[in-house]
């Protein structure tokens, strides 16, 4: 089992910098950080800058927290974005969010510090279409 190295995204993401692995060979985007493209296998890759937005797939409401770091009061939504590059990103909606967004939304990634204050994560808030 190969273990993923995803240490410069999150040094990425506590300098405010949404970036993505992509693929040096067929230019896939890939997002978790993986070893391997999915699309051809290659292994090589560069860091870059999505547009980093998207649009909410599915969401679905917490009632437990599943890490100790989460930056949300309990209970919270968690969104399943397809973002406009291809990939698909599990994230929180930005504080602030009364409600979660309906199926459909154009969403863009904001960041927002865990409930430690020690990191930076990405999150979804709702933009206008035109945006």
């Amino acid at each position: 089992m190969t273990i993923v190295d995803d240490a410069a995204y999150w040094q990425r993401c506590a300098a405010g910098e949404f970036a993505l692995q992509r693929c040096a060979s067929c230019r896939t985007w890939r997002y978790p950080p993986s070893p391997l493209c999915p699309n051809c296998l290659g292994r090589e890759f560069a860091w870059e800058l999505p547009s980093g937005r998207g649009t909410v797939w599915s969401w679905i409401r917490m009632h437990q927290r599943y890490f100790p770091a989460d930056a949300f009061d309990l209970p919270y939504e968690v969104a399943f974005v397809e973002l406009d590059e291809g990939p698909f990103m599990i994230a929180g909606f930005a504080a602030g969010t009364a409600a979660p967004p309906p199926i459909g939304t154009r969403v863009a990634v904001v960041f927002q510090s865990n409930k430690r204050g020690d990191q930076q994560l990405p999150v979804f808030r709702s933009i206008e279409v035109n945006q």
